[in-house]
């Protein structure tokens, strides 16, 4: 059988290749298509094609169909692999009656099914109610592997059948649990969001208002803060005394988490991978992250934090160290290792 890996995340692209690797797929039936920028050099022995990015988006979106059909065509592949589902899987495998099945990995968790925001969201309402025209909405999949109840709760109430979702566990997180995880001291990280890039002004300024507040309790209270930068949160913040910034790739900064650290986060993958790794996590909202994250908050029964002084009061209190973890088990799903295709 004869893949093709369509992705535009590098950590997307790398945990299928893992999954593949731990399913005994040959590097020879294996072809990837991707952004040149996150196409890595230690993957030169699989053959595939390396597009760059094109302005204004539409046609950047136009032309990454063009190359992806080119590679259908090209490579002649049993499975088109790709990460998140986006509308130009769907429409090729279609357009090729089906024979080219479609699976997806959704490595990231999933807020809330009611909270519409991209193109394929607003597709994916106007042909709910169709049950045949509806194979081109959102997440319409042959296979979906997943590593989250919550995410297959979410993906139910999308209109996904549950015979195609599969649940696997996070093959980036499994060798890194196993390792000891201990050091002298803390670290406390602000865990940011990139809420502009993906069109919420309103929540990215609030996240700004509120680690500002929050920079300014640490201060008083002599403690060091560290941004985590989500890689494409392009704001700029100021580095203080107390405060700096850890910018490093996901699974580097990942390999550094240690079981006395915490994260003061919003709804977030990374918050979870932390919990996984048996950091604590601290969410934090805003009247603006509610309208994103309210309804995953009360579906989880999570503790919020709503003012940054409330966040300082508690990790002082020391209360955090038994009552404030994420429990990784409500996310993660529990399957036999290695996951099989």
């Amino acid at each position: 059988m004869k893949y093709i890996v369509d992705c535009e995340v590098k950590e997307e692209l790398l945990e299928i290749l893992k999954f593949l690797k731990i399913n005994n797929v040959s590097n020879n039936n294996i072809f990837i298509c991707c952004p040149e920028s996150i196409y890595p050099s230690e993957h030169d022995s699989y053959v595939g094609l390396k597009y760059s990015s094109v302005n204004p988006r539409a046609l950047n979106k136009i032309k990454q169909l063009l190359i992806l059909f080119y590679a259908v065509l090209r490579f002649k592949p049993g499975i088109l692999f790709s990460g998140y589902p986006m509308l130009k899987h769907r429409l090729i495998s279609l357009c090729l009656f089906n024979k080219v099945k479609h699976y997806s990995y959704l490595r990231g968790l999933f807020a809330d099914s009611s909270n519409f925001k991209g193109y394929s969201d607003k597709l994916f309402l106007m042909l709910r109610k169709s049950k045949v025209i509806k194979k081109i909405g959102n997440f319409q999949c042959d296979k979906i592997f997943t590593v989250s109840e919550v995410n297959k709760k979410f993906l139910l109430e999308r209109d996904v059948s549950e015979e195609r979702i599969f649940g696997i566990p996070p093959l980036w997180l499994l060798d890194l649990k196993s390792t000891v995880r201990a050091k002298n001291s803390r670290v406390i990280y602000f865990v940011t969001q990139a809420f502009a890039s993906h069109s919420c002004p309103e929540a990215a300024e609030s996240q700004c208002l509120f680690l500002n507040e929050l920079i300014k309790e640490f201060k008083s209270r002599n403690l060091e803060l560290v941004i985590r930068k989500h890689p494409r949160d392009y704001t700029s913040y100021s580095i203080d005394d107390n405060v700096s910034i850890d910018d490093r790739p996901n699974y580097e900064f990942l390999e550094g988490i240690k079981s006395q650290d915490v994260l003061i986060s919003p709804f977030s993958t990374l918050a979870f991978e932390a919990s996984y790794l048996h950091a604590t996590v601290l969410f934090y909202s805003t009247p603006e992250l509610d309208a994103l994250y309210g309804n995953a908050y009360k579906k989880i029964n999570a503790k919020v934090f709503n003012a940054p002084v409330s966040v300082t009061e508690f990790i002082f209190s020391n209360e955090y160290l038994n009552k404030a973890s994420v429990c990784p088990d409500m996310f993660y799903s529990r399957t036999d290792y290695p996951p099989v295709l």
